[in-house]
């Protein structure tokens, strides 16, 4: 019994502290390399061999294949990426997720107790945010590397156990039976777990321990590929059909490498042997396997991404639901740079929707009222999507102030908060200037022809800004900006007249819309300077 409660501890224990380094680690690199990530994804084209590479460098980097997975579902759901380039991506995420095992062959494990104690000296006393960082960074590899010998301290009485020896008899590798009875309890461990980094850290350590033979841990290895596409699969759950058709490629492309290799098992674990034998180094044949699976897939798969896409769109066809653009996944909030990213289309989302109301108000001002039936129907509705756009920007990035200590990051926090907040008000005057119209048609008033001209100039005034300024918000122009705000500021001027006395509707509803534009515009300048101030930064 206390044997038995000796191994479970140390077991435990022993993953409990290797999976919190890896979150420590994974954390901190993401925050030290943030702006550089971004620059990664921002450089992604339709290029097959780009898509690889960028999936492949992310996740070697931030070492973790879910949240790259989960991240490239993000951005499908939120049309930021094509299927096709997130089936490139994915590919590469699972080359650059085998780094893990790689640093698991490194025979430092005895270390990793002094390593974690230089990390946690380097947080406690260095009172740069930085350096705090880095010390997170040295804490949590010392932590994979200390967790990792405890499990190795716990599991190795195992051996000498007849029931357990009994057990993983069953799971034996030695035939085509072993073989899948061993990738489905692989695929099953890392499904529960939701981390292949895990699960193959286990495999290497029961393996190390000779708990296990060469092939079952080839054969679990195989498995823990499977498991490791649960969590974009759950990711993709509440998004849009694109999200989802991302997640399928995912578990489609593991499901049918696996199929393809399990005939060929044994021929595969003599290649591998040969490239390095598991008597030598059975950390490093595990390794191997792994990093080779990973590479043979992405061969097969990256010539045929847009058949892929194509069978994907034929099993899956478009629905016509709503964009789900709300980061409602964990993994995807604590990454500030995806968040923020993500906050940044949002923002040019609500741009577009505001000005194409807008746009909508002087189509039914003018003569051809008719060509827009539902123009009334817009304007409310803009205002109901651009509330909730709001509300999903406020939620997603209070998630990254919790997430992010970079003075870089709080600043664009504020910048789009800032932004958001402002055509969320924009939208509401567009639905009250779709209130005064409505109004007018239900008295059946007409607009004096000299009332009705001035609507119509001020309104293209600021709609010719709002057209200009589309672009400005992706690519911001100092010298573009000026001008527009210079333009703003005299429709302001225009703006300023003394109302004269209401006796009648029509002229009580020509200042009432006039009202409104100047409060739009008003509202506009405000957007206008704050990405002027945001780019003078």
């Amino acid at each position: 019994m206390e044997m038995s409660l000796k191994i479970l501890f140390n077991t435990i224990g022993g993953l409990s502290i290797f999976l919190y380094g890896m979150f420590r680690m994974s954390d901190s690199i993401q925050k030290l390399a943030g702006q550089k990530l971004r620059n990664i994804i921002n450089s992604m084209t339709s290029n097959r061999i780009m898509g690889l590479g960028v999936g492949a460098t992310i996740t070697a980097i931030i070492q973790s294949s879910s949240i790259t997975t989960v991240m490239v579902v993000g951005f499908v759901n939120a049309n930021l990426m094509t299927l096709r380039q997130a089936i490139g991506i994915i590919l590469g995420a699972d080359i650059g997720t085998t780094i893990t095992g790689w640093l698991l062959v490194l025979k430092i494990g005895k270390y990793g107790l002094p390593i974690a104690g230089i990390g946690i000296f380097i947080f406690l006393f260095h009172r740069s945010s930085r350096w705090k960082q880095r010390g997170n960074l040295i804490l949590g590899i010392g932590m994979i590397f200390f967790g990792l010998e405890l499990m190795k301290l716990g599991i190795r009485p195992l051996k000498d156990l007849p029931a357990f020896i009994e057990l993983f008899s069953k799971f034996e590798a030695s035939n085509f039976q072993g073989v899948i009875l061993s990738a489905v309890m692989g695929a099953l461990l890392t499904a529960i777990l939701q981390s292949s980094s895990a699960t193959i850290g286990i495999t290497m350590a029961m393996a190390s321990q000779g708990l296990l033979s060469p092939n079952s841990a080839v054969a679990l290895v195989l498995g823990e590929n499977i498991g490791t596409t649960i969590t974009a699969f759950l990711a993709s759950l509440t998004g849009s059909t694109s999200a989802k058709k991302a997640a399928y490629a995912h578990i489609s492309i593991k499901i049918i490498g696996v199929s393809i290799i399990i005939p060929l098992f044994f021929f595969y674990v003599k290649f591998v042997a040969s490239i390095v034998s598991p008597e030598e180094n059975i950390v490093k044949y595990i390794a191997i396997s792994h990093t080779l699976f990973n590479i043979f897939i992405a061969i097969l798969f990256l010539p045929f991404t847009t058949k892929l896409e194509k069978l994907l769109n034929y099993i899956v066809p478009e629905s016509k639901e709503n964009l789900n653009l709300e980061v409602d996944d964990d993994n995807l909030a604590k990454v500030p740079f995806i968040v923020l990213e993500k906050s940044k289309l949002l923002i040019s989302k609500m741009n577009d929707i505001y000005s194409s109301a807008f746009h909508d108000f002087g189509i039914l001002m003018s003569d051809d009222s008719k060509k827009c039936n539902r123009c009334v129907d817009g304007l409310f509705k803009a205002e109901r999507e651009l509330d909730e756009i709001q509300i999903i920007i406020t939620d997603s990035l209070t998630s990254v102030l919790r997430h992010s200590d970079s003075n870089k990051s709080v600043l664009e926090v504020r910048y789009y908060l800032e932004l958001a907040n402002f055509y969320e008000s924009l939208g509401d005057y567009e639905a009250s200037l779709a209130k005064q119209y409505l109004q007018l048609k239900r008295d059946d008033l007409h607009f004096h022809p000299n009332r009705k001209k001035a609507i119509l100039k001020i309104h293209s005034l600021i709609d010719n800004i709002n057209s200009e300024f589309s672009d400005l918000l992706k690519y911001p122009d100092n010298n573009k900006i000026k001008d527009l705000i210079k333009r703003s500021e005299d429709i302001n001027q225009i703006l300023q007249f003394n109302k004269k006395k209401e006796n009648t509707m029509e002229i009580h509803i020509y200042f009432r819309i006039m009202e409104k534009f100047r409060r739009i515009n008003r509202h506009l300048l405000f957007v206008i300077r704050s990405v002027e101030k945001y780019n003078n930064l």
